[in-house]
C-alpha cells in the first residue's frame, strides 16, 4: 500500500512495491532507495536464519546462509544502478514477483530508515545529507511485519509483525548485533517470552500470519539472526511505537486492545487501554502532555493517559461532509476506477468505513485523520483541559472547510494546490507541514499544507507557496509518473482485519448442516451433476 512520511530533513513515500526519498534541502532531486529483493523466505529459511551469523562451513568463518544479504560489492553495484535510474531495486527477483512494501519509517535523528518487505525483510538504511540512501544491513524477520520504528536514539528498530509479537534489531547491522544482548542480559529473551501475561509461547489466535497460512515450529519463533523477542499478543500487531523518552513501548492489536509495556522489559506490562470496538489501526503520542491517542475501525479517535484511563472519544462520521460520507459507505473505489469492491472482502465489510490512519503535530496540537477510500482529511484539535478533540477542518483535496472556530484559507494566488485526486491513502505532518497522498485509479498525486494555530481555536491550513521548498518538493516527486504508479497486483491489509458478524457464522454453520445438495432436490444450478459422486441416504440426505 502507498504511505508517506515526512520528517525535517527529507520525504519518504513508497507506491507499495518502491521507495522514493526527496530530501527538503536539495528538493530538485528524487532518489531511489535500493531496496533489495531477496528470494521469500522458506521454513528451511528461517530455522537457518535463526542460527547463530558465523557458521561452520565457510571459508573465513562467517556465514553460509544465502539469505544473509548483499555484500558491499553487490550493494555499491545496485547502488550506482539505481542512481543512474538503469535499474529497479525493487524488480528482477528470482520469481519473478514484485516485493511489497509492508513498512517504513525514518530514524528520530533522520539518519537512517527502516524498511520491512514482502519477503520477511528488514533492512536499514542508512541516509546522508544529500539524501543518498546506503544500505546498512538486510535481516530476516519470523513473520511479515505490520509496523516499524525507531528508538530515540536510532541504536534499535522495533518491529511488529502478523503473528503477533514485537521484536528489536540493532540498527547498526550484524557485525554490532551483540551489543543489544550484552546491555539487557543474556536471559532477556527468554523473560519476554515466558513473562507474557496471556501466556503465549508460539504463533497462536486467529490473528496470525493471513497470508502465510502455516505454523511455525518452536525453532522458527526466534526474531531472525539478531532479533530479540520483546512481547506477544493473541492476534495480529497493528502498530508499534515507542513513547515517554523510550521507556515505554505501545503496541496495538486486531483484537481492538492497546497495551503499553515497560522498555526494554516489556513483560512487565504498565497499563491497557480498552475501549475500541474494532481493530486499532494506528497510533500516535503528545509528548507535552503525555497523551496516547489511538485510530480504530470503529471510525473512533481516542485519547488515552498513560494508565490506561479514557481521556476522550469522538466519532469522525458525525464530523465528515455529507456528500462525501455517501460516497463512502456505498462503497466506491476510486483507487481502481471502478465501483466494484475488492473481491476479497466479504459482504458484511465491503461497505464498513474506517479510519486510515491518523498523525499528530507536536507544534500544533492537531491531530489530522485520513479515512478509507475518503478524499478528505478531518483535522481536530486536542484540548487537555476539557478533555476533548474539537473538530476545527476539513480537507477533502479541492477545497479547505472549517468549523465555525477555525481561520482556514482554501488557497490563494501563487499557491501550489491539487484538485480532487481520489481518496486518500496517507497522511503525515511535520514540523507544521501536512503532506498528503493521494491515489486516483493506480496514480498517485501529492499535495503540502502549512498549518498554524493562532489563539486558541484560530486554525489557518493554506496550500504550500510556489515559491517555498515544500513547492519544489511536490514538483519533484509529481515528475516521476513512473513511481506513481501503483501496482493493481498489491493488496490493502484493511479489508482484512474485518472479523465475521454473528449473522455470517450461523449461515456458514446453517449450510455446513445442511450438506451438499441431492439431484432432485428442486435446485436447477449444477443439475446434479456434482450430486452423482455423493453417497446419500435413503431420505435423500
Amino acid at each position: 500500500m502507498a504511505a508517506i512520511i515526512a520528517s525535517t530533513e527529507f520525504l519518504l513515500l513508497t507506491n507499495g512495491t518502491d521507495v522514493g526519498i526527496c530530501h527538503i534541502r536539495s528538493p530538485g532531486e528524487f532518489r531511489r532507495v535500493p531496496v533489495p529483493s531477496f528470494r521469500s523466505v522458506s521454513r528451511g529459511d528461517q530455522v537457518q536464519a535463526s542460527l547463530p551469523a558465523r557458521r561452520k562451513g565457510a571459508p573465513d568463518g562467517g556465514s553460509t546462509d544465502p539469505t544473509d544479504g548483499p555484500t558491499p560489492e553487490e550493494d555499491a553495484a545496485l547502488q550506482s544502478k539505481v542512481d543512474a535510474g538503469q535499474a529497479d531495486s525493487n524488480k528482477g527477483s528470482e520469481d519473478g514477483q514484485p516485493n511489497y512494501i509492508r513498512a517504513m519509517a525514518i530514524s528520530h535523528t533522520g539518519s537512517h530508515v527502516a524498511v520491512c518487505d514482502d519477503r520477511k525483510y528488514l533492512h536499514v538504511f542508512s541516509v546522508d545529507k544529500d539524501g543518498k540512501c546506503d544500505i546498512v544491513s538486510s535481516r530476516c524477520t519470523a513473520r511479515r511485519c505490520t509496523d516499524v520504528c525507531f528508538s530515540p536514539d536510532d541504536s534499535l528498530v522495533l518491529v511488529a509483525d502478523k503473528s503477533g509479537d514485537a521484536y528489536s534489531f540493532p540498527s547498526l547491522g550484524q557485525g554490532q548485533g551483540h551489543s543489544r544482548r550484552d546491555a539487557l542480559g543474556d536471559s532477556q529473551g527468554e523473560s519476554a517470552s515466558a513473562g507474557n501475561s496471556d501466556g503465549r509461547t508460539g504463533a497462536e489466535g486467529e490473528g496470525g500470519d493471513l497470508q502465510d497460512g502455516e505454523g511455525e515450529d518452536e525453532d522458527e519463533k526466534g526474531g531472525g539472526e539478531d532479533g530479540t523477542l520483546l512481547l506477544g499478543h493473541l492476534s495480529m500487531l497493528l502498530g508499534v511505537m515507542l513513547v515517554d523518552g523510550g521507556t515505554k513501548v505501545v503496541t496495538c492489536d486486531r483484537d481492538e486492545k492497546i497495551r503499553v509495556s515497560n522498555f526494554p522489559d516489556a513483560y512487565n506490562i504498565h497499563a491497557y487501554c480498552l475501549g475500541h470496538t474494532e481493530f486499532v489501526i494506528d497510533l500516535a503520542y503528545c509528548d507535552v502532555n503525555k497523551i496516547l491517542l489511538s485510530a480504530s475501525g470503529d471510525c473512533t479517535v481516542r485519547a488515552w493517559s498513560m494508565g490506561g484511563i479514557q481521556i476522550c472519544s469522538k466519532n469522525v462520521l458525525e464530523d465528515l461532509p455529507k456528500d462525501i460520507h455517501t460516497a463512502q459507505i456505498t462503497g466506491t473505489d476510486s483507487r481502481n476506477g471502478s465501483h466494484e469492491t475488492n473481491q476479497h472482502q466479504t459482504p458484511d465489510t465491503k461497505h464498513r468505513p474506517s479510519i486510515r490512519q491518523i498523525s499528530y503535530c507536536q507544534e500544533c496540537r492537531l491531530v489530522f485523520v485520513a479515512l478509507e477510500r475518503s478524499p478528505a482529511v478531518l483535522v481536530y484539535q486536542l484540548q487537555v483541559s476539557p478533555g476533548c478533540l474539537h473538530h476545527v477542518a476539513t480537507l477533502d483535496g479541492s477545497s479547505v472547510t472549517s468549523s465555525s472556530a477555525a481561520v482556514v484559507n482554501p488557497g490563494s494566488e501563487g499557491s501550489v494546490v491539487e484538485g480532487d485526486a481520489g481518496p486518500v491513502v496517507s497522511v503525515s505532518v511535520m514540523g507544521c507541514r501536512l503532506w498528503v497522498l493521494r491515489q486516483q485509479a493506480n496514480s498517485l498525486s501529492l499535495a503540502a499544507y502549512t498549518v498554524s494555530v493562532e489563539g486558541e481555536r484560530e486554525v489557518k491550513i493554506l496550500p504550500v507557496a510556489a515559491e517555498s521548498t515544500e513547492a519544489e518538493v511536490v514538483k519533484t516527486v509529481s515528475e516521476q509518473t513512473s513511481f506513481l504508479t501503483v501496482d493493481s497486483g498489491a493488496e490493502d491489509l484493511l479489508p482484512f482485519l474485518w472479523k465475521a458478524t454473528f449473522q455470517e457464522d450461523f449461515k456458514l454453520q446453517a449450510n455446513l448442516k445442511r450438506g451438499p445438495k441431492v439431484e432432485g432436490s428442486g435446485d436447477g444450478g449444477n443439475g446434479g451433476v456434482l450430486d452423482k459422486k455423493v453417497k446419500v441416504g435413503e431420505n435423500g440426505r
